[in-house]
């Protein structure tokens, strides 16, 4: 079976979900055996008040994310976190920019459930208002590119994602 047979969204490179009461997370415990969007570069999530993270309904949608470059999430107050990242993830390998607003549950962006997780393009990530956010990732994240890091009323970040491969690309705002 082929994964046009099960619905594949091949053109969709933007994804724009936003204003929702729903928890985005599958009715029944199955996934999809396909990546539904197989050429998703940017992914929006905007007032969403039940969602706690992108993984619920990523799993669900068989979602990779293996040309996503942009992530950017707004004022989504129950997320704890934004993926869960269980094995060494070639899929983020694209991702250039993530931006996190005003969601004030969230304790740490990605939930590592390996030691190391490399982020290999990852140039710019913007949060703001995340009261409880503690860490980007309690695993040994690395972030060779990154360039900018935006941090706006996070009072509780303590775990900064600097390292000897990026001090020198860095820029101080």
């Amino acid at each position: 079976m082929n994964s046009g047979a099960v619905g594949c969204f091949d053109s969709l490179k933007t994804l724009d979900i936003s204003h929702s009461m729903s928890s985005l997370k599958p009715s029944v415990d199955n996934a999809a055996q396909f990546d539904l969007l197989p050429n998703l570069e940017q992914l929006y999530l905007r007032d969403l008040d039940r969602l706690s993270c992108i993984s619920e309904f990523s799993m669900h949608l068989g979602l990779r994310f293996a040309k996503l470059r942009f992530i950017r999430v707004e004022r989504c107050p129950r997320m704890k976190y934004l993926l869960t990242l269980e094995t060494a993830v070639p899929a983020l390998e694209k991702l250039q920019e993530i931006s996190i607003s005003s969601c004030g549950e969230a304790a740490e962006l990605f939930r590592c459930l390996v030691q190391d997780s490399v982020f290999p393009n990852l140039q710019t990530i913007r949060l703001s208002n995340c009261w409880k956010l503690e860490t980007l990732c309690r695993g040994n994240g690395a972030y060779p590119r990154l360039e900018k890091v935006e941090v706006i009323n996070c009072p509780l970040l303590k775990k900064f994602p600097h390292t000897v491969q990026n001090a020198s690309t860095m820029q101080e705002e």
